[in-house]
C-alpha cells in the first residue's frame, strides 16, 4: 500500500493553500492532485498488463485453475488498493476546493465591508461639517436678532446695505459646498467602477446625503 503518498500530498496541498497570496491569482505550478491521479492511473494500467501477463503463463503450466486463482487474488487486491489511493486523493481535492472558494467568498466580502466602511466614514465627516455649519449659522442668525432688539433706532438702508456682502459670501460657500458634493460623488464613481472590476459585483449603493 502507499498510504503513505495520500498523506505527503496532503501535506503539500495544505501548505501550498496556505502559502497563497490570493485566491484570484493562478500559477503554472503543476496540480499535486491531477499528478497523483495520473500517477495512480499509470500504476493501474502497468499491473493490469502484469497480471494479464502472468494470466497467460498459467496455461503453460501443469496446475492451471490454481496458477489462475492465485494470480487473480493478487490482481484484485492490487487493483483495490489503488482504488483506495484513488478515492482519498478525490476526497483530499474536494476538501481543499471547498476551502478556497469559502477564501474568495471571504476576500470578497471583507472588500466590500471596507468599501461600505469608506463610504460611511465618509458620510459622517461630511454630516459632522453640515451640522457646524448650521450651528455657526444659528448662532450669526441670533446674535444679529439681538442687535436689532436692542438697536436704539431703525436700521436704514446703509445699514441693510452692509448685510450684502454676508449674502454674496453665504451664495460663495453654497456654491463650493455643491462643487465638493457633486467632486464626491465622482470620487464614489470611480470607487465604486474599481471595485466592480476587482470583484466582477456592484457595491450596495450609499444612502443618499442628508440635505
Amino acid at each position: 500500500m502507499k498510504n503513505w503518498l495520500v498523506f505527503l500530498l496532503i501535506g503539500l496541498a495544505t501548505c501550498a493553500l496556505q502559502a497563497q497570496p490570493s485566491s484570484e491569482q493562478t500559477t503554472s505550478a503543476p496540480d499535486p492532485f491531477q499528478l497523483e491521479l495520473d500517477r495512480i492511473q499509470t500504476e493501474r494500467g502497468y499491473q493490469e498488463a502484469r497480471y494479464a501477463k502472468e494470466e497467460a503463463a498459467c496455461y503453460q503450466r501443469f496446475a492451471v485453475n490454481d496458477c489462475l486463482r492465485d494470480v487473480r487474488v493478487r490482481r484484485r487486491l492490487t487493483m483495490e488498493d489503488l482504488r483506495r489511493q484513488e478515492i482519498a486523493v478525490n476526497d483530499v481535492q474536494r476538501r481543499q476546493k471547498g476551502v478556497e472558494e469559502i477564501q474568495r467568498l471571504e476576500e470578497k466580502s471583507s472588500l466590500q465591508n471596507q468599501q461600505e466602511a469608506a463610504e460611511r466614514r465618509e458620510a459622517a465627516i461630511q454630516e459632522h461639517k453640515e451640522r457646524l455649519e448650521r450651528a455657526e449659522q444659528k448662532k450669526i442668525d441670533k446674535q444679529q436678532a439681538e442687535q436689532d432688539r436692542l438697536s436704539p433706532t431703525p436700521r436704514t438702508e446703509r445699514d441693510k446695505s452692509s448685510d450684502r456682502p454676508t449674502a454674496e459670501s453665504r451664495a460663495a460657500d453654497k456654491q463650493e459646498y455643491e462643487e465638493k458634493q457633486r467632486q464626491a460623488q465622482e470620487s464614489r464613481a470611480r470607487r465604486d467602477k474599481a471595485l466592480v472590476d476587482k470583484v466582477g459585483k456592484p457595491p450596495a449603493k450609499p444612502l443618499p446625503t442628508p440635505p
